[in-house]
């Protein structure tokens, strides 16, 4: 290995024409392939890989439920006596300014139930009355016959007909005076999921008239943060300008776009934050230690070229990454620099160029293949954000590398340090020369301390809240809780999904199910459904229900309906050409609805219930449960074929469950690879304990102290500790390294390496420490644990 690199710098050396060609074509080449490669900013891409979490996202994703915004129109003073009108007049007023500024980003807005979209569902049950009647229906129909009945239903219609009713009202009456149809229609109730909102006006308010809602449905899905963070914008403005001329209310909204959005504008904030920060850091602390102005360019120059290596890699491997990987890079940032570090330090000791690169190589590539290969590891996590963020690693990694061993050299002249005097200068140079190993103390310290973290060791936690992973605003946190407020079932739903290759199937399967979820209503399970059943039916239920009626109306039973029609409709002066079309309805033959029937009723009520796709279509049912039976009812719904039950807190569970998972495998085999890895390289087994044992008991440190601090485990520091075992690994391979040429050799190396093992870990605490100024809870969590586990790592590399 030694000679393929010693190769590499007397080709360079006498080339220089040749490596800066090489150098610039790479460099130009790779930056090209990150400027094409596609940032992720999807929320779901912190979601394991798993059948039952791909079907909560995608029903996420492709349900109207979550991508709508929900908008709260309520009076500020909430002492105020309640005004709907007032509600409604800004209601009005926005409604006209948005219909023209944010028609691109707008797909439909609903403000109120108008009678133009009851009118078609109307139509669609007075002539298709069968399809919609289930067998309990059959009993209030067969009372009309009876003359009291009748005439009390006739005396109500006709006090309707003469009353200020609304047109629609009366045009149902007149079509159907027995008001069979309105016992279909009625079914709409079942739609209503919160008893707290009526109609008012045609508009939904809460039942204290102090809320106003209506629902946003964005062109763009909420994962579009680029197109949708320009329609919060456009939205805001438009609210802040209708506000001007209604002081007394307030205006506020809430849903997946806006919390999408808030989570990668702050992450873009973040990441731009903490990069800048770590960067100014290191260039003022590098230039305080190496006294030479340039140094800190030269050091940061392979990890520059590591990352546009990284991000070309991914681009052809994939062609896109996550934000949150990037957003990480003062994490990589911090162990990348390293391999320059050791370089400089190293030559500031020995002072001859070629003979760095002869001691360097192995160490540095054993050291860099294991880390490497750690952070690969991740590739086997379920989470997407874990696998970019090995990739973006392993390969910043193998450039920064390759460029320390090849490149670097080339931009340095063996007398950059040669005013510096071969005695300590600093307080770091002094430091390196301490040996802790002799310090009795300490090492009783160490002795005494593992085993008693290693018992406090499985005590760890991890935190299973999502939320706290999710950045959310002042304002967006107070718009969840004013609509948790009003809107109680939107904490105890749970979505009952159904699935089949086409919507027939799913429509059927949905079928099968609904005699279990009624028995368990019943039985006080489920508190409500909300189902499409009632007036999106299978083919096959449509015969049913259509021979049902057909068996229900026998001949007699017809003539004595429409003759107690006839008589008590007389008696009340409705027109004879009432009847006839009622008769008409009593003798039609019925078949059942295609698909072109269904398309309006379905856009206009169902859209948020059904989804399409080529080869797949998904029926949704909402069900109310409380929330200490919802295991109760999964248990219930288990095992029934192509039925899922998904409610937000099962994407917890399994998050928690996964997280564990991929926790364990990634410890348990980076510890395998790295420990086969430094046998393989050393060929003998008390070397490779040597060097492994080290990191073992660094790591029994760091559960043990997060633990005692009650430092909790998330899916985003989880992935700080391939980092810190990776950083660990380089440690103590680079002391190995020095003690094998201090006794074979009798080279005086230790010092050095010593030294720039000081400076990775101030540099990297650095890198890591100016996390703690983001406000993103997700890059903020990683600070703590990494300042405990580089403490640990330098403590444990050194004794």
């Amino acid at each position: 290995m030694e000679h393929l690199f010693l190769f590499f710098f007397d080709y360079f050396k006498k080339n220089r024409a040749v490596l800066y060609a090489l150098i610039v074509g790479m460099l130009l080449c790779f930056s090209f392939c990150a400027t094409q490669i596609t940032i992720e900013e999807d929320v779901s891409r912190f979601f394991p890989r798993d059948k039952k979490v791909e079907k909560l996202t995608q029903l996420f994703q492709h349900s109207k439920f979550m991508e709508r915004l929900v908008v709260m129109v309520s009076l500020k003073d909430s002492t105020a006596e309640a005004s709907p009108d007032s509600l409604i007049a800004f209601t009005e007023e926005f409604q006209n300014r948005i219909d023209e500024s944010l028609q691109p980003y707008i797909q439909k807005v609903t403000y109120q139930v108008e009678d133009d979209i009851i009118l078609p569902l109307f139509n669609s049950i007075y002539h298709n009355l069968p399809v919609f009647l289930e067998e309990h229906d059959y009993a209030a129909i067969d009372s009309l016959s009876q003359q009291e009945v009748m005439k009390a239903r006739l005396e109500n219609n006709y006090r309707q007909l003469v009353s200020p009713t609304g047109f629609l009202l009366k045009r149902m009456i007149l079509q159907d005076p027995a008001g069979i149809s309105l016992v279909a229609l009625e079914k709409l109730k079942s739609l209503q999921y919160d008893e707290n909102f009526e109609l008012y006006d045609n508009y939904i308010v809460t039942k204290d008239h102090r809320y106003l809602l209506f629902f946003i449905q964005p062109v763009f899905p909420p994962n579009d943060t680029g197109h949708n963070s320009k329609f919060l914008a456009a939205l805001q403005q438009n609210i802040k300008a209708v506000e001007l001329n209604h002081p007394t209310l307030d205006v506020s909204y809430f849903g997946a776009t806006s919390v999408a959005v808030g989570n990668a504008e702050q992450l873009r904030v973040d990441t731009i934050l903490t990069v800048s920060l770590t960067i100014t850091l290191l260039l003022l602390f590098l230039v305080w230690f190496f006294k030479r102005k340039r140094i800190p360019l030269l050091i940061l120059f392979p990890v520059v070229f590591g990352a546009l290596f990284s991000l070309t890699c991914i681009y052809l491997i994939k062609g896109s990454v996550s934000i949150l990987a990037l957003a990480a890079g003062s994490v990589i940032l911090g162990i990348a620099i390293n391999y320059s570090l050791h370089f400089f330090t190293h030559l500031r000791h020995v002072q001859n160029i070629r003979k760095v690169v002869k001691e360097l190589v192995r160490p540095m590539t054993i050291g860099s293949a294991t880390t490497v290969l750690a952070f690969f590891c991740l590739q086997f996590a379920n989470a997407g954000v874990l696998r970019d963020l090995g990739l973006f690693a392993g390969f910043s990694l193998i450039g920064a590398a390759l460029c320390s061993l090849i490149f670097l050299p080339h931009f340095i002249s063996e007398e950059l340090f040669v005013s510096v005097s071969a005695s300590p200068t600093n307080w770091i140079d002094r430091a390196s020369l301490y040996k802790p190993e002799y310090n009795k103390f300490l090492v009783a310290g160490i002795l005494v301390l593992t085993p008693l973290f290693l018992y406090f060791a499985t005590d760890v936690r991890f935190n299973s809240d999502m939320n706290k992973l999710n950045f959310m605003s002042e304002e967006t946190l107070q718009s969840q809780k004013q609509l948790d407020q009003i809107n109680a079932f939107s904490l105890r739903s749970v979505y009952v999904v159904t699935e089949g290759a086409t919507l027939e199937q799913a429509l059927q399967h949905t079928e099968q199910i609904n005699p279990l979820l009624s028995r368990l209503k019943q039985q006080g399970l489920i508190k409500k459904i909300s189902s499409v059943s009632s007036f999106i039916l299978s083919d096959s239920l449509q015969r049913v229900r259509i021979k049902r009626w057909d068996d229900f109306w026998t001949a007699d039973k017809k003539q004595r309906f429409l003759e107690t029609l006839r008589q008590e409709g007389q008696k009340l002066s409705f027109a004879p050409i009432t009847f006839v079309n009622f008769d008409s309805v009593l003798r039609k033959n019925y078949v059942p609805l295609n698909d072109s029937s269904l398309v309006q009723i379905k856009k206009s009520f169902f859209a948020d219930f059904i989804t399409e796709q080529p080869g797949k279509a998904t029926v949704v049912t909402l069900v109310s449960v409380d929330l200490n039976q919802k295991a109760e009812l999964y248990q219930h719904l288990s095992g029934l074929p192509n039925v899922q039950a998904l409610d937000k807190q099962l994407l917890t569970d399994l998050f928690v469950e996964f997280v564990h998972a991929d926790f364990n495998f990634i410890v348990t085999f980076t510890s395998l690879l790295v420990f086969l890895a430094l046998l393989v390289s050393y060929g003998r087994i008390e070397l490779a304990l040597i060097t492994f044992i080290p990191m073992l008991i660094t790591w029994i440190w760091i559960l043990g102290l997060m633990a005692l601090l009650h430092i909790e485990f998330n899916i985003v520091n989880v992935m700080v500790s391939t980092f810190i075992f990776g950083l660990g690994d380089d440690y103590s391979i680079f002391i190995m390294d020095g003690l094998q040429q201090q006794f074979r050799y009798e080279r005086k190396n230790l010092p050095a390496i010593k030294t720039s093992i000081f400076l990775s870990a101030v540099t990297t605490i650095i890198g890591l420490g100016v996390l703690i100024f983001a406000q993103h809870p997700a890059l903020k969590s990683i600070a703590a644990i990494s300042i405990i586990g580089i403490g640990c790592v330098f403590i444990m590399a050194q004794t």
